[in-house]
């Protein structure tokens, strides 16, 4: 099947992710994207690099919902592109089902360079939803109960979510 991607709206974009997970999974596979997104930063080699990588809940239309985000570099670096990535994983109408939205905000590089290496950082976001969809259940409840200090954006305190096992 082919994913059609809507265009940015000037240095905005967002993008509903042609995936959904249940309420068990909502937490887990943001703790899952927050762990990829670690494994990125500080290195100059790959698909990008990742900065200051943050995770918090939030009140949406129909309940909890969560948030994986943090500042890339798009490869090839020398076009200079970089970007805010917020990852929201949302409750919808339907019970226990989540939808997943990405917004990417440009920071640096021209829009066309910016459009046409985040081609290829969304086809390595997709891989990581399929690799999620191939971990047990077990491996899923550790990333769902791993340690995690979560902003309210609200009240600005943190809260920390039960120890992993």
């Amino acid at each position: 099947r082919t994913w059609q991607v809507p265009d940015p709206e000037g240095d905005t974009w967002t993008i509903r992710l042609p995936f959904a997970v249940t309420g068990d999974q909502a937490r887990g596979v943001n703790g899952f994207l927050a762990e990829w997104f670690r494994s990125y930063e500080g290195y100059s080699v790959g698909d990008f690099i990742t900065e200051g990588i943050h995770r918090e809940t939030f009140e949406s239309e129909y309940g909890e919902s969560f948030r994986v985000g943090c500042k890339a570099w798009l490869a090839p670096f020398d076009l200079g592109v970089s970007q805010m990535i917020n990852l929201e994983t949302i409750p919808t109408d339907y019970p226990d089902v989540y939808d997943l939205k990405l917004h990417l905000t440009r920071i640096s590089g021209d829009v066309s360079n910016w459009k046409r290496v985040n081609r290829r950082f969304l086809n390595t976001l997709r891989k990581q939803f399929l690799i999620w969809r191939t971990l047990s259940t077990a491996e899923r409840e550790k990333y769902a109960s791993a340690a995690e200090t979560v902003e309210n954006p609200k009240t600005g305190d943190a809260a920390t979510a039960p120890a992993m096992a």
